[in-house]
């Protein structure tokens, strides 16, 4: 036997020992929980606590509770993406419905006379609905209309009614409307507004006129718009007026010389008063006149770079002595809505008339005498009163015919048309019928 492999041999079987006992000692030390039977342990390593350094404390063989199973670390949670924005959607009104984009009033400033300005007012269509303007805007005078408008609107999109303003024959401070009607039941009228202020080369003031008394300070007060305009005159009649030129040009002194007048039947001459900036035209007119328009036309080269040249024209009308007002009725109610239309016999000579009878080509009209008004009692007046609804005449017109005691006026026909042009031929098979109207004196 060999001793020496023996003993070493011994001698590493017992080292070996001992190191597993110290090793059980250990983990005994570390873990707290009881020991497990050996028969039930299984087969894979315990990692149980295999982290965790020894500890003093849990050396004693109380079981300690066992520690809850730590729970996962939750991943950061990822940044919420950007949603895009959704479309506004607009609280649409039920129905046709409309809101102007910008504000009804436009104010163009100070312009020179005779320039056109012209300004698109906006709106929207906020109804559901297709939104109309249903006629065209009414103007506030033939200074005024409307540009190309946009008739129909769909829900959601826009409109525009350009407003084109004329200043001619204006002066001073200008305030003019237009007026559009829509579909909308809530909202059926939107007024449209043009205002600022027009010069001229001067502002026009009547000190003096023939017809009136030069004390009569409210007579010339009632006339100082008017100008070098005369409106209706008598057959003999001589005209005579004096205006005074207030500078307004914004060019100081102001440098007026009267050119050659056009229209023979007038003469005028101008005095300085304030140089440079008060004037006053004397204006005579005399006759023989044609009956019907004698107008004329005073012409001055200024001083002014923006104005060389400036003008004042002269209105006179020598009126028929029975003249009939209007002489035609246009009945077009996309134009002209109303339907009670009048016709006026103004009677401009000395020896009375009267209308002995009156009638219509057709039954659908209401032709009326009214009573004599106090106030004009050389006049007669007739009502007409035309069809409900969209009524338009036939293009071959329909006739009031009006009975006088007038020897030159003695029958008076006044057409009823759709249009300003000419009425075409009657057809043959519709012969004129007239039906009697009503007299109320």
């Amino acid at each position: 036997m060999n001793w020496g492999r023996f003993v070493n041999t011994t001698l590493t079987r017992q080292w070996i020992t001992a190191l597993v006992a110290l090793c059980v000692l250990v983990a005994s030390g570390c873990d707290s929980s009881p020991a497990k039977d050996s028969s039930t342990t299984s087969d894979k390593p315990s990692t149980e606590n295999s982290n965790k350094p020894a500890d003093a404390k849990h050396t004693s063989a109380t079981p300690a509770k066992p520690e809850a199973t730590p729970a996962k670390t939750a991943a950061e949670p990822a940044k919420p993406t950007a949603k895009p924005t959704p479309p506004v959607v607009e609280n649409r009104v039920q129905g046709p419905s409309w809101q102007a984009l910008e504000p009804s009033v436009y104010d163009f400033g100070l312009i020179w006379v005779d320039t056109t300005v012209t300004h698109d007012f906006r709106f929207k269509n906020v109804g559901t609905e297709p939104l109309m303007i249903v006629s065209p805007p009414k103007a506030h005078c033939s200074c005024s209309s409307a540009g190309e408008y946009t008739k129909v609107v769909q829900p959601g999109e826009e409109g525009v009614v350009p407003y084109i303003l004329t200043t001619k024959n204006t002066e001073g401070d200008v305030a003019r409307d237009l007026k559009v009607t829509f579909n909308d039941p809530l909202k059926p009228e939107w007024t449209l507004y043009m205002k600022g202020r027009v010069k001229h080369v001067c502002s026009i003031d009547i000190i003096a006129d023939g017809r009136l008394d030069p004390n009569d300070s409210a007579g010339l007060q009632a006339i100082h718009t008017r100008k070098a305009n005369f409106e209706d005159i008598l057959e003999k009649e001589t005209l005579f007026r004096v205006l005074r030129l207030q500078n307004t040009s914004g060019h100081s002194p102001l440098q007026l010389r009267m050119l050659p007048m056009m229209g023979g039947r007038y003469e005028a001459t101008l005095r300085e008063i304030t140089p440079g900036e008060t004037f006053e035209l004397t204006l005579v007119g005399s006759p023989p006149w044609v009956t019907g328009y004698n107008n004329g036309l005073i012409r001055f080269e200024t001083n002014v770079p923006e104005r060389p040249t400036w003008s004042i024209p002269i209105y006179a009308r020598l009126p028929e002595r029975i003249e009939i007002s209007p002489p035609k009725i246009v009945a077009n109610m996309t134009n002209a809505p109303s339907k009670t239309r009048t016709i006026t016999i103004k009677n401009h000579g000395d020896t009375p008339v009267k209308v002995t009878s009156i009638a219509c080509s057709t039954k659908d009209y209401q032709v009326t005498l009214l009573p004599p008004d106090p106030a004009s009692p050389n006049n007669s007046v007739i009502e007409v009163v035309l069809p409900s609804g969209n009524y338009l005449p036939p293009a071959y017109g329909e006739v009031i015919r009006i009975e006088t005691t007038d020897a030159e006026k003695a029958l008076v026909e006044v057409m009823v048309l759709p249009g300003f042009g000419p009425a075409t031929p009657r057809p043959a098979d519709m012969p004129l019928e007239f039906f009697p109207g009503k007299m109320l004196y």
